[in-house]
């Protein structure tokens, strides 16, 4: 993100507004129980879709959130043959995960989906998928793969006890860009780039 932007998220972040935290909420809901349910019952999309377009928003702002919504579990209904769980159980993610933490600074990875299985050697491993949505700012290829370095840390720090994190089961799919991004080998310096990222978080926040 350029520097302008930059200064929006940690703006945003700072002092959080409700509607925009939950504004994709419906979509990420029915989303993660359609990859939960294997992929295969396309029922809570479709549930889901006719409930927005029943709902009478009470103002414009509503309205785009309701359209906003419907478009984004279209676009996933478009891209979901794409993704490959390649044998792994899905389950829903916590909506109150753990967070990272880098240089005092707290990262909020929060996978909508985490992945378990195991290798043929009996190995178990573990995963998680990461949903994004703004219209306004699809991902790019690098972009994604520092959110999935971000899931593949949050698998190491927080879903140790279930296996190994597999850098294979770290994707993350974008209804922005209409993309699904697998997860990427090497992580060590796009790790060293968020550590230096955060350490600049931290001495500016206090004065945001």
């Amino acid at each position: 993100a350029r520097a302008g932007r930059q200064n929006k998220i940690l703006h945003d972040a700072k002092y959080p507004q409700d509607y925009i935290v939950a504004y994709y909420k419906d979509a990420a809901e029915a989303i993660a129980k359609c990859i939960v349910d294997g992929l295969e019952d396309l029922r809570p999309l479709d549930a889901a879709i006719r409930n927005l377009e029943q709902r009478i928003p009470k103002n414009t702002g509503e309205q785009r959130r309701f359209a906003g919504n419907i478009d984004a579990i279209e676009t996933f209904i478009s891209i979901m043959d794409r993704i490959d769980l390649k044998g792994v159980v899905p389950r829903l993610g916590s909506h109150q995960a753990s967070t990272l933490r880098m240089n005092g600074v707290e990262i909020s990875v929060r996978p909508e989906v985490t992945l378990h299985g195991e290798k043929r050697s009996g190995e178990k491993i573990v995963g998680g998928m990461k949903l994004h949505f703004p219209k306004s700012f699809p991902l790019n290829s690098e972009a994604a793969e520092y959110i999935s370095t971000g899931v593949q840390l949050y698998a190491n720090d927080h879903l140790f006890t279930e296996g190994a994190a597999s850098h294979k089961h770290c994707y993350v799919v974008d209804m922005a860009s209409a993309q699904v991004y697998e997860g990427i080998q090497s992580i060590k310096q796009r790790t060293k780039d968020m550590g230096d990222t955060t350490l600049q978080i931290a001495s500016i926040w206090p004065n945001i």
